[in-house]
């Protein structure tokens, strides 16, 4: 290594260190696996919680995320209807079959809990697409990067797949950035920690230098997840398994902790270890089509930094005094138990044993002439109301920071309310949340648009099919490339998207637009047919309703789409083209 790899090698390292105590500082890493305990529910010995933090998320993240996924593409230019109906058709079905909806939904459980969430835009390979290492592995199924030596898969996501985008929720712990930027998209550089096999890295031939490189028996994660936390000090709880019990169970593979960094400044990618002397990797960063591929969702932006504001910050001292307050409610509720008290002597053996027996009204003969009530005296300490009138304020506490409500828990308001006063605090509270409901729209929308660039760019000169409507109404099946439908596109997403909508309501709708356009000779009674059906669970439209003949009616005779263009432009329909 040269010199001046070697100040580079370094320099790089320097900068990870000092993104870490920039994530510690401001993002307020330390807390993180806290937060993750309260959310799954570990508060150790002795405590009786109401786990907030788990209830006020699973009631808040589903108002969140879209739950079925889809953008509308709008052509910056006129003249391209088709080929605008095209990218829509691919991008949607890239966006259902690489399940990106599965992992904004974990993206926005990072932003709750931690304050950020990030996630990777990808192509082809989760460990780095390399154009220049490329080779057709699969034949009929693109090329992917992610193979080994003799064709040795060292990838294992389902929906990561060859020659095409992906997306991947990144752990928030693993993502670094330098100092003083406040977005992504401003960023010189990121870095990301990747844990690997230390065999899949020596088989991985993106990577080089790997003669010393040496592997670790276990990683941090599996240390830190099982430390809590409790009044400032790491304490161990029930459940947690040893350190050694953990090296025994790694015992049968080595990992490697990878620091993949991308620059910006340069557009290259490279890749490194903290204890290694040399690079890893040092390539042309070909996913860099437009900026840094990764992507944030913060629902509580702080403002003066990166890292955004966990909504766990913010209501743990309300979950702490909760648990507080259930906690010594059932010490009193236990020592409130009906007791009594007598003078020694009194009760022989056998009549303390009737008293205690449960029957109904024991009789009880005592030999005393004092009076009885002198002798026996029955005790019943007293419940203080007030557990419950404070468990009530902690709630509407964590209701107000969070902008929540009972209604978006599943619960009845008590007491009655006009119209008025209930659309009033429906509109008050959909604010808040239309906010977040936003930067997740307009994270899908970055998605999306990236995954766009990937096709104008991986997808050059590759050919597929896809079905779209023409102008005539009619369905046709077109040939396309990355460059015939490359293009600037309007994206837009609907965040109400998000709402709840029952199978039987989409039925219903179907059937009343069915019958409103029955006379209407503009709508495409096929496709209304077809839309119809799909409404119907156990049938199969494409069954029911038969393709037509001839070129671009069927996906067996798929047509150029700009063969197609030039048809309908025209005014001809199934233009004899050469196959």
């Amino acid at each position: 290594m040269t010199v001046d790899k070697e100040k580079l090698l370094i320099e790089w390292k320097r900068k990870i260190k000092l993104g870490i105590l920039y994530q510690s500082q401001y993002g307020h890493s330390s807390k993180w696996p806290v937060f993750e305990r309260y959310f799954e529910g570990n508060w150790g010995r002795g405590v009786l919680p109401v786990n907030l933090i788990f209830a006020f998320g699973k009631s808040l993240l589903p108002h969140v995320y879209n739950r079925n996924p889809h953008a509308t593409l709008t052509s910056k230019k006129p003249g391209r209807m088709l080929q605008t109906k095209a990218t829509a058709g691919v991008l949607n079905w890239l966006i259902y079959e690489t399940k990106v909806k599965k992992q904004i939904k974990r993206q926005a459980q990072d932003s709750y809990l931690y304050g950020t969430g990030v996630g990777k835009v990808g192509y082809d390979s989760e460990y780095g697409y390399d154009t220049s290492k490329v080779a057709p592995v699969i034949p009929g199924q693109g090329t992917l990067t992610g193979f080994g030596k003799e064709e040795q898969n060292i990838e294992y996501r389902v929906n990561v797949k060859p020659g095409m985008p992906w997306y991947l929720r990144t752990r928030t712990r693993d993502f670094v950035t330098p100092y003083g930027y406040l977005d992504i998209e401003t960023m010189p550089w990121t870095a990301e920690r990747i844990m690997r096999p230390l065999e899949d890295v020596m088989a991985d031939t993106k990577y080089k230098n790997k003669d010393t490189l040496r592997g670790k028996k276990t990683f941090n994660e599996h240390k830190m997840s099982q430390q809590k936390m409790k009044g400032g000090k790491q304490i161990e709880t029930e459940g947690s398994v040893p350190d050694k019990m953990w090296e025994k169970l790694c015992e049968e593979e080595d990992w490697v902790e990878i620091w993949e960094i991308r620059d910006l400044r340069t557009r290259k990618v490279y890749a490194i270890t903290m204890d290694h002397d040399k690079f890893l990797r040092e390539d042309v960063d070909n996913l860099q089509v437009e900026g840094i591929p990764y992507e944030s969702l913060i629902f509580n932006d702080s403002g003066f930094g990166f890292w955004g504001i966990s909504d766990c910050q913010i209501i743990e001292p309300q979950q702490l005094e909760m648990n507080e307050v259930r906690t010594q409610a059932q010490a009193h509720r236990r020592v409130a138990l009906i007791k009594a008290m007598g003078k020694r002597g009194v009760l022989k053996p056998e009549e303390i044993a009737k008293f205690l027996s449960g029957e109904v009204m024991p009789y009880i003969q005592v030999d005393t002439q004092d009076d009885i009530r002198t002798a026996i005296t029955m005790l019943q300490p007293h419940v203080p109301p007030d557990f419950a009138i404070l468990t009530q304020q902690i709630m509407e506490d964590v209701m107000q920071m969070l902008g929540s409500s009972r209604n978006q828990r599943g619960d009845f308001n008590t007491g009655r309310r006009t119209a008025t006063e209930a659309q009033i605090v429906n509109v008050a509270s959909q604010i808040r949340l239309n906010e977040r409901r936003d930067a997740t729209a307009d994270l899908f929308t970055s998605i999306c648009r990236k995954y766009l660039q990937y096709i104008f760019t991986f997808w050059r000169d590759s050919s597929k099919v896809i079905d779209i409507i023409g102008a005539d109404g009619a369905r046709y099946w077109v040939q396309y490339t990355g460059e015939a439908i490359k293009g600037e596109y309007d994206i837009q997403v609907n965040p109400d998207d998000s709402l709840p909508i029952t199978q039987e309501t989409r039925k219903a709708e179907a059937k009343e637009l069915y019958q409103i356009t029955a006379q209407d000779p503009s709508v495409n009674r096929v496709e209304m047919t077809r839309q119809l059906l799909s409404q119907y669970e156990w049938l199969d439209p494409e069954l029911l309703l038969a393709p037509r003949p001839g070129f671009g009616n069927n996906p067996e005779q798929a047509m150029p789409i700009d063969a197609l263009q030039r048809a309908l432009m025209g005014g001809t329909h199934n233009a004899q083209l050469p196959s």
